[in-house]
This record gives C-alpha cells, sequence and structure tokens, in this order.
C-alpha cells in the first residue's frame, strides 16, 4: 500500500510534466495508465518493489509478463 501511495505522487508528478510540455490530454491519459500499470499491477504484483527498482525489471516485464498476462 505504501507503494501505491508513493507512486500517486510520482504519477501526478509526470502528469504535470507532461502538461507542461503541452501533450493533449489523451496523450497524457494513455502514458499515465501505461505506467501505472507498470508500477501499481506489475511492481506489486510478486513483491512489492519501488519504482527506482522496477527500471531493472522492465526486460522481465515485456519479455515474460505482459505476454502471458496481458495479452
Amino acid at each position: 500500500m505504501f507503494n501505491i501511495k508513493r507512486n500517486r505522487k510520482i504519477l501526478n508528478g509526470f502528469k504535470t510534466y507532461m502538461q507542461n510540455q503541452k501533450l493533449s490530454p489523451k496523450t497524457i491519459q494513455k502514458h499515465l495508465s501505461n505506467i501505472n500499470f507498470y508500477l501499481n499491477e506489475y511492481l506489486t504484483y510478486y513483491d512489492v518493489t519501488k519504482m527506482e527498482a522496477g527500471v531493472y525489471e522492465i526486460n522481465v516485464f515485456l519479455g515474460d509478463f505482459f505476454i502471458r498476462k496481458c495479452l
């Protein structure tokens, strides 16, 4: 639960950044949805992993988890 609250702050910061870059609301929502899924579903699925450590999990996510669970 701690990571989800912490991740919400990170996502809000990312949203603000994208708004400042003048991205469309649709693009912003799509990026937030994708990152939210990775942070709050995948990184907390097997074990609670902080976002910073999750950078090293992207290969497993795209090469295994996403294929088996999402496609």
